[in-house]
């Protein structure tokens, strides 16, 4: 499987500040910055060596992904959930989504 996290994922939805649904003072909290987006997206893409992906879904855009672990971020390890769709026909998963676990 082919994993891709697009740069502008990151940039533009994770890291950037958002009315709805902003992750971005989650990531800054725990250390991740604008100016660190390469390492969050290398620390990203690490949970899939450590921990297993489990299939959540099929919907009409693809097959929903979920990986469940821990993020090693610069200032604090956090519990987090990564969400990833396969499209139909390729072998490509690809970031949709991620957020922290409730304790």
């Amino acid at each position: 499987m082919d994993l891709v996290i697009e740069n502008q994922k990151i940039l533009d939805y994770l890291l950037k500040p958002l009315e709805k649904a902003d992750k971005s003072k989650f990531l800054n909290i725990i250390g991740y910055t604008p100016q660190n987006w390469i390492l969050l997206k290398s620390d990203i893409l690490s949970q899939f060596s450590e921990y297993p992906t489990v299939m959540q879904e099929q919907t009409p855009y693809g097959t929903l992904y979920h990986i469940e672990g821990k993020l090693r971020a610069p200032l604090k390890t956090v519990e987090i959930t990564t969400v990833w769709i396969q499209l139909p026909d390729t072998n490509v998963l690809k970031l949709v989504t991620l957020y922290p676990n409730k304790k």
